[in-house]
């Protein structure tokens, strides 16, 4: 895998495999500084590594990004994200930082631009297979393609093709590339760089789980999941109780027979491969790379506030009259235009008032408004629609306080009401410092740091 980074124009520091987290911290921090000095994110992908090779290495960045789909390690995150299917919030209420942004569930699946530019073209399945995609991870040390090739070749059919993937680390090359060739049904690939393309170009999956799935599940390929480590076990259950693939079993139990029965089965059950893709269709969109790129970005300080103009007019408009905006409200209910107008011109000349837009490199994410009342300014906020979810309340929240302090230096407090089955909302204003005081949230200027 270095080379594979290496060649895409990344620099590689290689540590030595036997060493403790204290040794791989210090030699992590030492690298850092002699490099780039001090970096503005690390992101930590390590089952043996918690929340005290965090701490250490914090001298090092600004902030950490954690990926953690084990849910029983402590961490020192700003942010903690677990993509899989299933992933609660409530695993990391005493293990991570109550000031941490979670990135919870498949929205946040991080998957390349290809899948979500492939999705956006369309993908018609109408459940019929014609060919099936085979692949069993990098490496598949226990050459389990074979047992997936048997079975297919077992069955005999000509109408039916057969793509298989294989990794350049996969010490079983010559053996599946010289049995590919004797059957012309099989095609074989090495190390592809297209997989959304070989993707769209099958009708059913098989192979492995892990992060795969949400590439198939973006594409809305249905599969036949065969796990090869035990972390892709759960993701495999999960995604078969939804009905989006079928699992068998690990590497290990798995046979030829059991394979090739799922293959015939899904041959005769064109409704139920429609099924599948749909529901798999439905759990990933592709955007979680996006979203979490944002939330990064937003928590370095790329987030800033700016005081409406009347240019934003209509756009207020429509984003304030969202359904999803509109649930937030203690006034659910639309606004009609003519209302609108009116009080946009009022909030553009008052002196009581400060509508302001939260935009992310130039890209508006938010509406922040502030009424002023002696020393205390009464927050509202919303996110645009397409922006919820994407770890940005916390930010425009933070950013939105110390921008009404800084310009209004007589404010001392700010107040914020939220409606109680708002969890969302109430969790954001806790994580940016508010007390909860009577029934509603406030934030002291002395708090501010």
């Amino acid at each position: 895998m270095n080379s594979y980074v290496e060649k895409r124009g990344y620099a590689v520091c290689q540590l030595p495999a036997e060493i403790s987290f204290e040794q791989d911290s210090q030699k992590t921090v030492l690298e850092i500084k002699k490099r780039l000095g001090k970096v503005d994110w690390i992101v930590l992908d390590h089952y043996d590594l918690n929340g005290l090779w965090e701490k250490r290495v914090r001298e090092a960045a600004e902030k950490i990004l954690t990926i953690d789909d084990c849910a029983g390690r402590e961490h020192d995150c700003d942010i903690l994200l677990n993509q899989n299917f299933g992933a609660k919030d409530a695993w990391y209420e005493t293990n991570v930082p109550e000031t941490s942004v979670k990135f919870i569930g498949v929205d946040y699946a991080l998957l390349r631009p290809q899948f979500m530019e492939a999705r956006a073209r369309g993908i018609n399945r109408d459940g019929k297979i014609r060919n099936i995609l085979v692949f069993l991870g990098g490496a598949d040390p226990n050459n389990t393609t074979m047992k997936v090739l048997h079975a297919f070749t077992s069955l005999n059919r000509g109408d039916l093709s057969c793509d298989v993937i294989i990794g350049m680390s996969n010490i079983n090359i010559e053996i599946i590339e010289s049995y590919s060739t004797q059957h012309k049904n099989v095609r074989c690939h090495l190390d592809v760089e297209n997989m959304a393309e070989m993707m769209c170009g099958a009708d059913v999956y098989i192979g492995s789980g892990g992060s795969v799935s949400w590439e198939r599940c973006c594409l809305g390929l249905p599969g036949i999941v065969i796990t090869i480590a035990d972390n892709q076990v759960a993701i495999a259950k999960k995604l078969n109780e939804a009905g989006a693939s079928l699992y068998l079993s690990d590497e290990q139990n798995v046979t030829e027979s059991q394979i090739a029965e799922k293959i015939e089965y899904l041959l005769d059950s064109p409704e139920v491969v429609k099924k599948a893709s749909n529901i798999s269709f439905g759990i990933v969109d592709g955007r979680g790379s996006e979203r979490v790129a944002k939330g990064m970005l937003a928590l370095s300080g790329n987030l800033v506030l700016r005081l409406a103009d009347r240019d934003d007019r209509d756009k207020i408009f429509e984003w304030r009259n969202d359904p999803k905006v509109r649930e937030m409200f203690f006034d659910p209910g639309p606004i009609d235009k003519e209302t609108h107008n009116k009080w946009f011109a009022s909030m553009l000349v008052s002196k009581e008032s400060l509508l302001l837009i939260g935009e992310l490199d130039k890209d508006p994410v938010g509406v922040v408004r502030f009424d002023i009342s002696g020393k205390s300014a009464e927050i509202s906020i919303y996110l645009l629609p397409e922006k919820i979810g994407c770890g940005l309340g916390l930010p425009l929240v933070r950013n939105s306080v110390k921008y009404i302090f800084d310009q209004v230096p007589d404010i001392q407090e700010v107040i914020a009401k939220v409606l109680p089955e708002n969890i969302g909302s109430v969790k954001t204003f806790i994580m940016s410092g508010f007390k909860k005081s009577a029934n509603v949230y406030k934030y002291r200027r002395s708090n501010l740091k």
